[in-house]
């Protein structure tokens, strides 16, 4: 295993749905995953397409966009991105767009997929993640409204 592959791996071990991985099945993923170089100013994901794979963002910076054209968030090197609509087969629920020339790790939904069907430990582990960072992003969204819904005096 050479140096950049053991950073990988690292980074992999780093992202919430692939916490508690062993550096073994971290190894796994990363097998599985290819480099994808993106130019600023380059739509990753759009609105509403099938969720066929997630990326790993190693270098450079992306943006969230809605599906109404807003900026969200900015997404900085070390996120996963992608990831909910690989396990749970929905669409994207927005538009990523890089900000800058970008490097990503990019994981295919099928190839994992695949991995996880022989690896139960591994897909008990990603699967107990996503069902956390659901509920976070689940209870994080009912706080966003709570505030909306408190400051806009016209919503009933």
């Amino acid at each position: 295993m050479n140096k950049q592959q053991h950073m990988l791996m690292k980074i992999i071990q780093k992202i919430s749905v692939f916490e508690g991985l062993s550096i073994e099945e971290a190894q796994n993923v990363l097998m599985i995953s290819k480099m994808r170089k993106m130019e600023a100013g380059e739509q990753i994901y759009g609105y509403g397409e099938k969720s066929l794979d997630m990326l790993v963002l190693i270098q450079g910076k992306l943006k969230v966009v809605s599906a109404s054209g807003q900026d969200i968030v900015e997404i900085s090197p070390g996120a996963s991105i992608g990831e909910m609509g690989v396990f749970t087969g929905q669409p994207r629920s927005a538009t990523i767009v890089a900000v800058d020339a970008s490097l990503s790790l990019m994981i295919d939904r099928d190839r994992l997929q695949d991995l996880l069907k022989t690896e139960l430990h591994m897909k008990a582990t990603i699967l107990e993640n996503v069902v956390a960072e659901l509920a976070y992003r689940l209870t994080e969204a009912d706080q966003k409204l709570g505030k909306y819904l408190r400051d806009d005096p016209s919503i009933p």
